[in-house]
């Protein structure tokens, strides 16, 4: 079954809940300085979606910084993280997931594979290079 873009429609707030051993290491691979990652971990994440067929814009406020950007599934767009840093994306569905690739200022791969396990609760595999972890956020 599809991951179906349209669970995440709509604004919402999430929090990570739980995540990996290696996940703070993972979060300073993608340039979040080690001064700032508890202070990353812990913050709330409200994100907004508006679907039109394979498109999306993907609204998200992370640490009072707020970025959107609009993509087409299979296609290239670009983006801009909580840290400011402009990159080069690809989403695409994989299955039940929803998979965002692009490369970190390491010139490292990079790929987040989003799944709904229920309405509230949302899991994502993280791979940059050699390293693997996940994460997983609960809607508040």
């Amino acid at each position: 079954m599809p991951f179906g873009l349209e669970k995440l429609a709509g604004m919402h707030t999430w929090k990570r809940i739980m995540f990996s051993d290696n996940y703070r290491k993972i979060v300073q691979k993608v340039g979040v300085p080690a001064a700032g990652v508890e202070k990353f971990i812990d913050a709330e994440v409200k994100m907004g979606v508006k679907v039109s067929g394979r498109t999306f814009t993907l609204t998200s406020t992370v640490l009072g910084k707020t970025t959107e950007a609009t993509h087409i599934l299979g296609g290239e767009s670009e983006t801009t993280d909580p840290m400011g840093i402009k990159r080069k994306v690809t989403w695409q569905e994989e299955g039940d997931a929803l998979v965002s690739v692009y490369y970190t200022h390491e010139g490292l791969p990079f790929r987040e594979t989003f799944r709904m396990t229920d309405d509230k609760t949302m899991h994502l595999d993280l791979k940059i290079g050699d390293l693997e972890g996940w994460v997983k956020f609960g809607k508040i």
